[in-house]
């Protein structure tokens, strides 16, 4: 069931305005209840799909970071606290990805020093197959409850391609992930617009899986040099700001223009995105290019959002409102953020917002299963 704008307002009704007036900007409340029983998550529950492991070969390449330090015990448990989480949580199914990030920051987390371009582009490729493979045998060991994105080496298109093609057809995964650019190659930000990259947005196309764009480490700025700015390049807001240049960059320069069935995924209420589009294209228009103003179509034709990690509601109730009930996926970014925490405020944000229980069971579960195909 499509809820658009105007049956979404409708719907939520001034109960939702006054919550989202009284609240204001800090409407995120804290979850203290218990989630939702195992039962239920085996049989009914949700189906998560921004949930980061760190496979075994990855364990010696990951940016050093004070998450990575607290969250490392979690990243590495694939079976029974993995499992027991998600049924404490309601979670039925849970889509892995390899943590960021992942094989898109290797000039950060191998030794590349000896390599030219092309060696670093085999290195990656090889690395990606042992990665996927490794995480295939994760989800095969609990596949009724886990599924899996693949890690793509990024730095070659064509391998890219031929490694998604492969995940999904011969390993049964439901998509691919990205973390952001990729700067493998002499540390410089790679935002995939170059020619070479269609293939891969074609076999994207073929396979009907989308690709999940995930925040990295924001690329150097002054800005991150400031007194406490450093704070603010990793999650707070770093990551989030990377990740919507890099999907604006590919907006407007035509990549869903030349596709047009290709999809994307976002995490985080959509990276910033829909909170600003209308403004991007406004100004656009009423600017020197005005044929560039295409950012709110490629979100209602091409984009799927995730509420990972943003436990708030009136950014759910706006995230609807712009995008549609349909396009809401759910997602807890396990283990960096509390699973059942984002449960007990999700079920409680529904019955706040109106939300009809069909919207609500799309954004639990229904939404990811047709996109993913679960």
């Amino acid at each position: 069931m499509t809820i658009h704008r105007r049956d979404f307002m409708k719907t939520s009704g001034c109960a939702a305005a006054a919550l989202a007036i009284s609240r204001g900007a800090h409407g995120a409340t804290a979850a203290t209840s218990k989630g939702p029983s195992s039962s239920q998550s085996t049989e009914t529950g949700f189906i998560a799909i921004e949930e980061h492991l760190i496979v075994p070969s990855q364990q010696e390449h990951v940016v050093d970071s004070h998450p990575l330090e607290v969250k490392r015990e979690l990243l590495v448990h694939y079976g029974e606290q993995r499992l027991a989480d998600m049924d404490e949580a309601g979670i039925r199914i849970a889509v892995l990805s390899a943590f960021s990030e992942g094989l898109q920051a290797m000039d950060a987390t191998y030794d590349l020093s000896n390599l030219d371009p092309k060696q670093v582009r085999a290195r990656q490729t090889e690395a990606a197959v042992r990665w996927n493979d490794e995480l295939h045998g994760i989800v095969q060991a609990h596949h009724e409850r886990f599924r899996g994105f693949a890690t793509l080496p990024m730095t070659a298109p064509d391998a890219a391609a031929a490694e998604l093609r492969r995940c999904v057809e011969d390993l049964g995964f439901v998509g691919a992930l990205l973390n952001g650019f990729d700067s493998s190659v002499n540390g410089t930000p790679n935002y995939y617009l170059a020619p070479e990259y269609d293939v891969l947005w074609a076999e994207c196309v073929r396979l009907d899986r989308p690709l999940y764009i995930h925040p990295r480490l924001a690329a150097p700025d002054p800005f991150y040099s400031l007194p406490n700015c450093g704070a603010l390049r990793e999650s707070p807001w770093g990551f989030h700001e990377s990740t919507a240049r890099l999907v604006l960059a590919l907006i407007v320069n035509g990549v869903f223009q030349r596709f047009p069935k290709l999809k994307i995924v976002l995490g985080h209420m959509g990276e910033i995105i829909p909170f600003w589009a209308w403004r991007i294209d406004h100004r656009l228009r009423h600017g020197a290019r005005p044929e560039l103003a295409m950012v709110q179509s490629t979100l209602a034709q091409n984009v799927f959002v995730t509420v990972s990690g943003f436990n708030n509601t009136p950014a759910l109730q706006h995230l609807i409102a712009v995008m549609g009930a349909d396009r809401v996926l759910y997602a807890t970014d396990y283990p960096m953020e509390d699973a059942t925490a984002a449960a007990t405020w999700f079920d409680g944000a529904t019955g706040e917002l109106g939300l009809s229980p069909e919207a609500a069971a799309g954004i639990r579960a229904g939404n990811a299963g047709r996109l993913l195909g679960i």
